[in-house]
């Protein structure tokens, strides 16, 4: 006894009554029972007048087909299909032997089921007998008292298939064993008297419905209709029924969306290189190989430990998850490499770490160690994710008193990071031992009332936007906050807009204990005392912002030279002032800087 059941670009029978076309769907209950196919129905013929509508079992509704002694087909007109097509049927199927004269040359599917009950499946190499999913779940035999689910996914642009029991997927990534253009024809073939039933058929490209065998939370014909295939879950390691021995094999193997499991010790067989994006969890491990993340993948540890004696290439990212943690040898950052340590710890043993291009670098624990920058400081903030927490950036000296300070994707002068401060970011400067420094910045411009109190102790320069718009410095000489309404030359100055990037240039002499101050290249004061009186040396640099609204400042130097584009000239001299600055401290003195050769 048999059931075939075949998808084929023959015609099983010349149907009169003309092909059905897709989408075609099928349960049988209007036609009268007992009627037979020799004569087409709907497309539907049999070679047999045993072949009839029954109402003895249906799946649903009243009736179904009692297939016994021969074949039953439709004709179906799909035309050239250039895409998917999903098949679907419900069988009470009998147990058999293998059928000899199928035309397997010309089909897309054929399978029956053998005389242990299990779905057995033609492949272009011969039949395969399936006895477990695609994810190693066993399946039991068909009950030839139990109407079975089958759904066939059939990509006609690839020439692929695979095949569903029961709404569980028992393989994919199948080739068409014949060549099968187009779909022409579904068959069902029970060559024996005891009773088939065939009931509920339908095929065109609704999805149907399917178990997350994978349980990624996405039901597995879903995945099938839109990747192609299902994601699964790869054991890799010495335990006995492993997929592979090696991550390098693994890794080789692997699509995005699949996952890999640990499980013993992986062979070392070569690099282990990701083309996908792919999570590895399970037993912590150490590798002698090396490992690779393709460009434009992401490979996530998700709860493992895992240790790289040896060269490791992050051209794509690496993500390490809660509780998981990575370190290796070397490491080589490529133009779009990310390490994502999203609750995880990474190491590099030091120095062989080489970074080139534009990478990112994000996460909360590559911050636990404080750190005091020196000079000369420079920070785009381009190297950091979006959303990574300020204070999460100690390993480059910057700390802030709240979460809300976070790298921003709002566009700076530079790039498109920025950082955003909703309380207090400071960053501390090792300023010991230079006389005078620049700092130079930029703020998208946020007025606000005064300061009630003047943190002067200590202070070389305080500043804020006013709600007129102009910058104001803190004078010592005053015991008040002075507003730039004019420059140091006497010119009247235009008020900064709402929203407005502005460039604060700063210079502080620590022999003088006077600042100068500029804005967008146009010097405001020089000669200002420090608000505290005197300070030291410069230690660091702070925004405090007490508005409800929120600021971004961008492209920080610190440095002992003078910058470069700054060729402002309010006093007319046709020297620039920041030269002035930089050898005088005051636009007093006119001119350039003397140069003395002495001859001994």
């Amino acid at each position: 006894m048999r059931i075939l059941v075949l998808v084929t670009m023959m015609w099983l029978a010349a149907a009169a009554s003309g092909r059905a076309s897709t989408p075609t769907n099928e349960t049988f209950d209007t036609l009268l029972v007992g009627s037979a196919f020799q004569t087409p129905q709907r497309g539907w013929s049999a070679n047999a007048a045993s072949i009839v509508v029954t109402a003895t079992r249906a799946q649903s509704g009243a009736n179904s087909v009692d297939v016994n002694g021969g074949t039953m087909s439709n004709s179906v007109n799909a035309g050239a299909v250039t895409g998917v097509l999903w098949t679907e049927f419900h069988l009470i199927p009998q147990w058999g032997a293998a059928p000899v004269d199928a035309a397997t040359n010309v089909v897309s599917h054929l399978h029956y089921y053998n005389t242990n009950g299990y779905m057995t499946i033609l492949t272009a190499s011969g039949f395969v007998t399936v006895t477990q999913d695609i994810h190693g779940v066993a399946i039991a035999p068909v009950d030839t008292n139990e109407f079975a689910r089958i759904s066939l996914y059939q990509n006609f642009n690839t020439a692929t298939s695979a095949v569903l029991l029961n709404g569980v997927v028992v393989l994919q990534d199948l080739a068409f064993p014949g060549t099968s253009p187009n779909y022409n024809t579904f068959a069902v073939q029970n060559a024996e008297v005891p009773s088939s039933y065939f009931d509920t058929y339908s095929v065109g490209s609704t999805v149907p419905a399917g178990a997350d065998g994978n349980s990624n939370g996405t039901p597995d014909t879903v995945e099938l209709n839109t990747l192609g295939y299902v994601a699964r879950n790869f054991i890799v390691g010495s335990t006995p029924g492993a997929h592979f021995t090696s991550l390098a094999a693994a890794a080789a193997a692997a699509r995005s969306g699949d996952t890999i499991t640990i499980a013993g010790t992986p062979a070392d067989a070569g690099t282990a290189t990701f083309h996908a994006n792919v999570t590895v969890s399970g037993a912590d491990f150490t590798t002698t190989a090396g490992l690779v993340v393709a460009t434009g993948y992401t490979l996530t540890l998700d709860g493992i430990d895992v240790r790289v004696s040896n060269s490791t290439t992050l051209n794509g990212a690496l993500v390490i998850g809660p509780t998981a943690s990575f370190s290796a040898s070397t490491l080589t950052m490529g133009a779009s490499g990310l390490v994502d340590a999203n609750g995880g710890t990474w190491s590099v043993d030091t120095p062989l770490l080489a970074m080139t291009g534009t990478f990112e670098i994000s996460g909360a624990d590559y911050n636990a160690a404080n750190f005091t920058a020196s000079l000369n400081f420079a920070e785009t903030f381009e190297p950091y994710a979006q959303n990574v927490p300020i204070d999460h950036l100690r390993f480059r000296g910057w700390g802030a008193a709240d979460t809300g300070s976070i790298i921003t994707n709002v566009a700076g002068q530079q790039g498109s990071r920025s950082a955003r401060v909703s309380g207090v970011v400071s960053n501390r400067i090792n300023g010991a031992g230079a006389t005078a420094v620049w700092t130079d910045f930029h703020i998208y411009a946020l007025k606000g009332v005064k300061p009630t109190s003047a943190e002067t102790a200590g202070s070389s320069v305080l500043l804020y936007f006013t709600t007129n718009g102009f910058l104001a410095a803190y004078d010592s000489g005053v015991g008040d906050y002075t507003e730039f309404t004019t420059d140091a030359g006497g010119h009247p100055v235009t008020p900064i807009a709402d929203g407005a990037w502005a460039r604060v240039s700063l210079f502080t002499h620590y022999g003088q204990d006077k600042a100068a101050i500029f804005l967008n290249d146009r010097l405001m004061r020089d000669q200002l005392p420090f608000p505290g009186g005197n300070a030291s040396s410069y230690s660091g640099f702070s925004v405090d912002n007490r508005e409800p609204a929120t600021v971004v400042f961008d492209d920080l130097d610190i440095t002992q030279d003078m910058p470069g584009d700054l060729n402002g000239d309010v006093d007319g001299d046709s020297v620039p002032d920041a030269v002035e600055i930089n050898a005088y401290g005051t636009i007093a003195t006119h001119g350039f800087p003397a140069t003395v050769f002495r001859f001994l």
